[in-house]
């Protein structure tokens, strides 16, 4: 694990490198929780001019999956699907 920023929220966080079929980080955020996120995705949320409208919703549907015992594994694919099937506060 090293440390670094969240590309989700960009708190700091811990992101370790895991391979198991597929290229996927593992990261323990400070405000987001755990999740795994794929390697496309994870390269396409480092850059801060991208998803800016979403991330902030993500993170949130990241924690209250976490505080509920679920770890999400966050893709291009379903990261927006993630956003809609969670109700927020």
């Amino acid at each position: 694990m090293s440390k670094t920023k969240c590309p989700i929220c960009n708190s700091k966080a811990d992101i370790g490198y895991y391979i198991e079929g597929r290229d996927r980080h593992f990261c323990r955020c400070n405000s987001c929780g755990e999740y795994y996120i794929t390697e496309p995705t994870y390269k396409d949320f480092t850059k801060p001019e991208k998803h800016k409208d979403v991330r902030y919703i993500l993170s949130r549907c990241i924690r209250k999956a976490f505080n509920e015992g679920k770890t999400l594994e966050i893709s291009l694919a379903n990261y927006q699907k993630i956003i809609n099937s969670t109700v927020l506060p």
